[in-house]
Protein backbone atom coordinates (compact mmCIF):
# COMPACT_ATOMS: atom_id res chain seq x y z
CA UNK A 1 0.00 0.00 0.00
CA UNK A 2 0.94 3.47 -0.90
CA UNK A 3 0.16 6.24 1.53
CA UNK A 4 0.92 10.11 1.91
CA UNK A 5 0.57 12.07 5.09
CA UNK A 6 1.07 14.65 6.09
CA UNK A 7 1.13 17.05 9.10
CA UNK A 8 0.13 21.05 9.14
CA UNK A 9 -1.04 21.47 12.40
CA UNK A 10 1.94 23.84 13.69
CA UNK A 11 4.18 25.68 11.86
CA UNK A 12 6.38 22.42 11.33
CA UNK A 13 5.46 21.50 8.21
CA UNK A 14 5.90 17.45 7.80
CA UNK A 15 5.42 15.18 4.51
CA UNK A 16 5.86 11.21 4.38
CA UNK A 17 5.22 9.09 1.98
CA UNK A 18 5.51 5.27 2.40
CA UNK A 19 5.52 2.67 -0.39
CA UNK A 20 6.07 -0.49 0.65
CA UNK A 21 8.97 -1.00 3.23
CA UNK A 22 10.26 2.42 2.19
CA UNK A 23 9.49 5.72 3.62
CA UNK A 24 10.09 8.90 2.52
CA UNK A 25 10.29 12.50 4.62
CA UNK A 26 10.39 16.02 4.15
CA UNK A 27 10.39 18.83 7.13
CA UNK A 28 10.34 22.04 6.69
CA UNK A 29 9.99 24.65 9.24
CA UNK A 30 9.03 28.06 7.59
CA UNK A 31 6.15 29.90 10.06
CA UNK A 32 3.07 28.39 8.17
CA UNK A 33 3.72 28.24 4.84
CA UNK A 34 2.09 25.39 3.97
CA UNK A 35 0.15 26.39 1.57
CA UNK A 36 3.02 26.83 -0.79
CA UNK A 37 4.90 24.41 -0.02
CA UNK A 38 2.53 21.66 0.66
CA UNK A 39 1.80 20.40 -2.82
CA UNK A 40 4.79 20.70 -4.30
CA UNK A 41 6.76 18.56 -1.60
CA UNK A 42 4.34 15.81 -1.99
CA UNK A 43 5.21 15.70 -5.38
CA UNK A 44 8.61 15.68 -4.55
CA UNK A 45 8.53 12.82 -2.31
CA UNK A 46 6.17 10.95 -5.36
CA UNK A 47 9.37 11.24 -7.90
CA UNK A 48 11.79 10.35 -5.57
CA UNK A 49 9.67 7.18 -4.99
CA UNK A 50 9.30 6.55 -8.67
CA UNK A 51 5.36 6.74 -8.50
CA UNK A 52 2.34 8.75 -9.78
CA UNK A 53 -0.17 10.58 -7.73
CA UNK A 54 -2.52 8.04 -9.26
CA UNK A 55 -0.21 5.19 -6.74
CA UNK A 56 -1.78 6.48 -3.75
CA UNK A 57 -3.94 4.32 -1.92
CA UNK A 58 -4.61 6.18 1.23
CA UNK A 59 -4.46 9.90 2.55
CA UNK A 60 -3.21 10.42 6.34
CA UNK A 61 -4.16 14.14 7.81
CA UNK A 62 -3.13 16.02 10.79
CA UNK A 63 -6.26 16.77 12.49
CA UNK A 64 -5.28 18.96 15.30
CA UNK A 65 -5.84 20.93 17.66
CA UNK A 66 -2.90 23.57 16.49
CA UNK A 67 -3.18 26.36 13.84
CA UNK A 68 -6.69 27.22 12.47
CA UNK A 69 -4.71 28.25 9.37
CA UNK A 70 -2.45 25.25 9.10
CA UNK A 71 -5.56 22.86 9.93
CA UNK A 72 -7.65 24.05 7.28
CA UNK A 73 -5.03 24.31 4.20
CA UNK A 74 -3.54 19.85 5.73
CA UNK A 75 -7.77 19.00 6.06
CA UNK A 76 -8.29 20.57 2.68
CA UNK A 77 -6.08 19.35 0.58
CA UNK A 78 -5.89 15.95 2.12
CA UNK A 79 -9.98 15.10 1.00
CA UNK A 80 -8.86 16.77 -2.38
CA UNK A 81 -6.57 14.31 -2.90
CA UNK A 82 -8.62 11.85 -1.50
CA UNK A 83 -11.66 12.90 -3.73
CA UNK A 84 -9.63 13.15 -6.91
CA UNK A 85 -8.64 9.49 -6.39
CA UNK A 86 -11.79 7.83 -5.12
CA UNK A 87 -9.23 6.82 -2.24
CA UNK A 88 -9.92 6.77 1.74
CA UNK A 89 -8.81 9.76 4.12
CA UNK A 90 -7.96 9.44 7.77
CA UNK A 91 -7.24 12.07 10.17
CA UNK A 92 -5.34 11.93 13.35
CA UNK A 93 -5.32 13.89 16.14
CA UNK A 94 -2.53 15.54 16.44
CA UNK A 95 -1.37 15.64 19.94
CA UNK A 96 -2.36 11.39 19.91
CA UNK A 97 0.61 10.79 17.68
CA UNK A 98 2.59 13.02 19.73
CA UNK A 99 2.35 11.10 22.62
CA UNK A 100 1.97 7.77 20.54
CA UNK A 101 5.73 7.08 20.06
CA UNK A 102 6.45 7.76 23.63
CA UNK A 103 4.13 5.14 25.21
CA UNK A 104 7.09 3.39 26.58
CA UNK A 105 7.73 6.07 29.28
CA UNK A 106 6.90 4.74 32.82
CA UNK A 107 5.07 8.19 33.64
CA UNK A 108 2.97 10.71 32.32
CA UNK A 109 3.61 11.94 28.61
CA UNK A 110 2.66 15.42 27.70
CA UNK A 111 2.32 16.70 23.99
CA UNK A 112 1.84 20.23 23.95
CA UNK A 113 0.99 22.67 20.81
CA UNK A 114 1.57 26.27 21.05
CA UNK A 115 -2.40 28.13 21.29
CA UNK A 116 -1.13 31.64 21.95
CA UNK A 117 -2.11 34.41 24.76
CA UNK A 118 0.11 32.30 26.79
CA UNK A 119 -2.19 28.66 26.98
CA UNK A 120 -1.28 25.06 25.30
CA UNK A 121 -3.29 22.88 23.51
CA UNK A 122 -2.29 19.49 25.56
CA UNK A 123 -3.70 16.16 27.33
CA UNK A 124 -2.27 13.64 29.64
CA UNK A 125 -1.22 10.45 28.20
CA UNK A 126 -0.15 7.50 30.14
CA UNK A 127 1.56 3.85 28.71
CA UNK A 128 -0.41 5.35 25.35
CA UNK A 129 -3.80 5.99 26.96
CA UNK A 130 -5.35 9.94 26.64
CA UNK A 131 -6.56 10.41 30.74
CA UNK A 132 -7.81 13.66 29.95
CA UNK A 133 -10.07 15.75 27.25
CA UNK A 134 -7.90 17.76 25.05
CA UNK A 135 -7.06 20.70 26.68
CA UNK A 136 -6.54 24.19 26.39
CA UNK A 137 -4.76 25.30 29.22
CA UNK A 138 -2.30 27.59 31.21
CA UNK A 139 1.05 25.87 31.88
CA UNK A 140 0.12 26.33 35.58
CA UNK A 141 -3.07 23.88 34.95
CA UNK A 142 -0.84 21.32 33.06
CA UNK A 143 1.05 21.34 35.65
CA UNK A 144 -1.28 20.87 38.53
CA UNK A 145 -2.28 17.73 36.85
CA UNK A 146 1.45 16.66 36.28
CA UNK A 147 2.34 16.68 39.14
CA UNK A 148 -0.23 13.60 39.96
CA UNK A 149 2.44 11.58 38.37
CA UNK A 150 5.94 10.71 39.71
CA UNK A 151 7.39 11.26 36.49
CA UNK A 152 6.58 13.40 33.24
CA UNK A 153 7.71 13.78 29.84
CA UNK A 154 7.51 16.76 27.57
CA UNK A 155 7.08 16.87 23.88
CA UNK A 156 5.89 18.39 20.68
CA UNK A 157 6.88 21.79 18.88
CA UNK A 158 6.49 23.68 21.95
CA UNK A 159 7.98 21.08 24.73
CA UNK A 160 11.32 22.75 25.52
CA UNK A 161 9.30 26.51 25.69
CA UNK A 162 6.71 25.00 28.35
CA UNK A 163 10.03 23.12 29.89
CA UNK A 164 12.01 26.17 30.46
CA UNK A 165 9.16 28.19 31.92
CA UNK A 166 8.18 25.54 34.51
CA UNK A 167 11.63 25.23 35.31
CA UNK A 168 12.29 28.89 35.93
CA UNK A 169 9.17 29.44 38.00
CA UNK A 170 9.99 25.98 39.85
CA UNK A 171 6.33 24.68 39.72
CA UNK A 172 7.70 21.39 39.37
CA UNK A 173 10.88 19.57 40.79
CA UNK A 174 13.34 19.30 38.36
CA UNK A 175 14.24 15.96 38.66
CA UNK A 176 11.00 14.43 38.35
CA UNK A 177 10.37 16.57 34.58
CA UNK A 178 12.26 15.26 31.34
CA UNK A 179 11.88 17.21 28.07
CA UNK A 180 12.16 14.40 24.52
CA UNK A 181 15.25 14.97 23.33
CA UNK A 182 13.16 14.50 19.19
CA UNK A 183 10.56 16.81 20.29
CA UNK A 184 10.81 19.51 17.72
CA UNK A 185 11.55 17.20 15.13
CA UNK A 186 8.71 16.15 12.87
CA UNK A 187 6.58 13.37 13.50
CA UNK A 188 4.34 12.94 10.57
CA UNK A 189 6.20 9.45 10.06
CA UNK A 190 4.46 8.72 13.56
CA UNK A 191 1.29 10.23 12.10
CA UNK A 192 1.38 7.96 9.18
CA UNK A 193 2.21 4.73 10.77
CA UNK A 194 -1.12 5.64 13.34
CA UNK A 195 -2.90 6.44 10.31
CA UNK A 196 -2.32 2.97 8.54
CA UNK A 197 -3.17 1.09 11.38
CA UNK A 198 -6.94 3.17 12.07
CA UNK A 199 -7.34 2.50 8.49
CA UNK A 200 -6.22 -1.52 8.90
CA UNK A 201 -9.07 -1.24 11.23
CA UNK A 202 -11.85 0.61 9.42
CA UNK A 203 -11.51 3.99 10.34
CA UNK A 204 -11.92 6.45 7.80
CA UNK A 205 -13.28 10.28 7.26
CA UNK A 206 -16.38 11.00 5.83
CA UNK A 207 -17.73 13.96 4.37
CA UNK A 208 -18.67 15.46 7.68
CA UNK A 209 -15.27 15.29 9.47
CA UNK A 210 -13.56 18.33 10.44
CA UNK A 211 -10.55 19.63 12.20
CA UNK A 212 -10.26 19.24 15.86
CA UNK A 213 -10.22 23.19 16.64
CA UNK A 214 -11.31 22.88 20.69
CA UNK A 215 -11.88 26.75 20.92
CA UNK A 216 -12.85 29.33 18.12
CA UNK A 217 -10.36 31.47 16.20
CA UNK A 218 -9.87 34.86 17.05
CA UNK A 219 -12.04 36.02 13.74
CA UNK A 220 -14.76 33.79 14.94
CA UNK A 221 -14.50 35.29 18.22
CA UNK A 222 -14.84 38.98 17.32
CA UNK A 223 -17.81 38.26 15.46
CA UNK A 224 -19.80 36.58 17.84
CA UNK A 225 -19.20 39.79 19.74
CA UNK A 226 -20.46 42.38 16.96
Amino acid sequence: MNILAFDTSTENLGIALKTGNNVYTIALNESLKHSEKLLPFAETLLQAAGIKAENINLVVCSKGPGSFTGLRIGMATAKGIAFALSIPLVSVPTLDFLAFSLSIFDGAVIPVIDAKRKRYYSAIYEKGIKKTDYLDAEYKELIELANKYQKTLLTGPYAEKLYNEILSNKDMAKDNLFLDPCAKESKVTVCLEVGADMHSKGVKDNDLTGPIYIRKSDAEEKASII
